[in-house]
């Protein structure tokens, strides 16, 4: 069975207020346990994913020595 994208919120939003697995599906009806628990993993892989594409966007910034000369950082070095 596939899950609408309100529905996937839905159920991520009251298991952040609940921290309840059962509590979720019980409420809602939906979706099975090992459903939910992929969410869960996807939602955590996504925000390391994020945080992690913000220290990239930052070490490839460019900076400017106190001599003036620009320097510019890359992700490689990190």
């Amino acid at each position: 069975m596939s899950f609408s994208l309100e529905q996937k919120q839905k159920a991520l939003q009251l298991y952040d207020e609940t921290k309840s697995v059962t509590m979720v599906i019980v409420r809602l009806g939906y979706p099975t346990r090992q459903c939910l628990y992929r969410w869960l993993r996807e939602k955590r892989a996504y925000k390391v994913f994020k945080s992690t594409e913000e220290i990239h966007q930052y070490s490839r910034a460019s900076f400017t020595s106190i001599r003036g000369d620009k320097i510019k950082y890359s992700s490689s070095l990190l």
